[in-house]
């Protein structure tokens, strides 16, 4: 990663959602580099830097999917621990109430559906990114 970048890991299942996320990062005008997994255990090798991540860099931030298959968003926070430090983490939801309690500080987003969410999203990112107050609701 150059210097002066921020480093973006995206754990999603989901192409659509992670080309949508991908595209809200690049409308924040910042210079990020991202990297997507599509499974909660390549994103823990990747915080590992095993096997094809041996390289990899520490996010800044991890945006993760609550509901992926196999080794679902809550167990990703488990397994990364201390793998997470320094990183903020925005965990993607298609309902409110799945993101419950997770036990970590992080901020919950909505998966957009209408352009609006989608350039709040973008927003959003930017701010955490720049460390700018957060307009969405943390969990602690």
């Amino acid at each position: 990663m150059s210097p002066g970048r921020s480093g973006v890991l995206i754990v999603e299942d989901n192409p659509g959602d992670a080309r949508l996320v991908e595209e809200a990062l690049k409308d924040t005008g910042l210079a990020v580099d991202v990297t997507s997994v599509s499974s909660g255990e390549d994103g823990i090798a990747f915080l590992r830097r095993e096997g094809a991540f041996a390289v990899a860099y520490r996010p800044d931030l991890v945006i993760l999917d609550i509901n992926l298959p196999r080794m679902d968003g809550r167990e990703f926070l488990s397994c990364a621990g201390d793998l997470l430090a320094g990183a903020q983490v925005v965990v993607l939801s298609g309902s409110p109430e799945m993101a419950g309690h997770l036990g970590i500080q992080c901020t919950t987003l909505m998966k957009p559906g209408t352009m609006e969410e989608f350039d709040a999203m973008a927003a959003t990112l930017k701010g955490i990114l720049t460390g700018a107050p957060r307009p969405v609701a943390e969990n602690r």
